[in-house]
């Protein structure tokens, strides 16, 4: 609270919590976007998904969350984000990247990991994503950035390619280029998964708690590869292993079942173990 110069506590972020992921504000909203989760001892994941908070204007310590799901693109760790210059219903995102490190730019998998340079914005009303033209560099390792006159954006430092740390100054004017819609999750039965992608396990259930009617995992042929016959517990975790035992190869999987009589479908990423 600035008029107080005060900190309090709100309302935390549901099911779990993640560092490193990308947000902003839009009127009495808050948009936060993936980030990583620790599975388990020291295995980070990240996690495509979006959050928005609908803040009370009377108590803001009181935050209604809402989980839309996934994203289309990359999820992002140590992106930039903020409000998009000249219109205040969407959030901004850039760069980042889709290989979770650590302070020097080695991923926790002990790969290297790259600078991305996609820009997206959400909007917040119609659950839309927009896809921008390419930042002209691509960095990552960033919180936030200011915005100019004109509608420019502007950034500053974070690391280039190389895991280089660099001084360089970014400005660029984001063009609207493709628009691609991200259902509201009360519009569909939704099944919430994590962490995906994934190495180890993956738990998912229906959003509300609701039981899952058959559920199974398919491959992108369609084949299905797990399942569970009638009505599952609300909650079911995959080892990523077929009936036989077993590992399913690294790609993408499709988890389906009923869901309050309707089918409910998400899909998730398995990596290489």
């Amino acid at each position: 609270d600035p008029v107080s110069n005060s900190w309090g506590n709100s309302t935390p972020i549901p099911d779990f919590g993640t560092f490193g992921g990308v947000g902003g504000i839009c009127g009495d909203h808050i948009v936060y976007a993936d980030g990583v989760a620790d599975t388990t001892m020291f295995s980070f994941d990240l996690v495509n998904r979006v959050l928005v908070g609908a803040i009370n204007p009377a108590d803001p310590t009181q935050i209604t969350w809402e989980d839309r799901g996934p994203h289309p693109g990359a999820a992002v760790y140590r992106g930039a984000s903020w409000n998009l210059p000249g219109d205040p219903t969407r959030v901004l995102f850039a760069g980042g990247t889709d290989n979770p490190y650590n302070f020097d730019g080695i991923g926790y998998d002990g790969n290297p990991s790259e600078p991305l340079g996609q820009v997206w914005s959400y909007h917040v009303a119609t659950g839309t994503v927009v896809f921008h033209e390419n930042k002209p560099v691509p960095t990552m390792d960033h919180r936030g950035w200011p915005a100019g006159g004109g509608g420019r954006l502007w950034i500053v430092g974070g690391m280039e390619a190389g895991q280089q740390v660099t001084d360089r100054v970014s400005s660029w004017l984001p063009d609207a280029v493709t628009a691609s819609p991200l259902p509201l999750a009360a519009s569909l039965p939704e099944i919430r998964a994590f962490p995906s992608p994934a190495r180890h396990r993956i738990r998912f259930a229906a959003a509300g708690g609701a039981p899952l009617e058959n559920p199974r995992i398919v491959d992108v042929s369609g084949r299905t590869v797990r399942s569970w016959p009638g009505t599952a517990p609300a909650d079911l975790s995959w080892n990523l292993k077929e009936r036989n035992g077993t590992r399913v190869a690294a790609g993408v999987y499709w988890i389906t079942a009923k869901v309050r009589g309707r089918t409910a479908a998400r899909s998730v990423v398995v990596l290489a173990p």
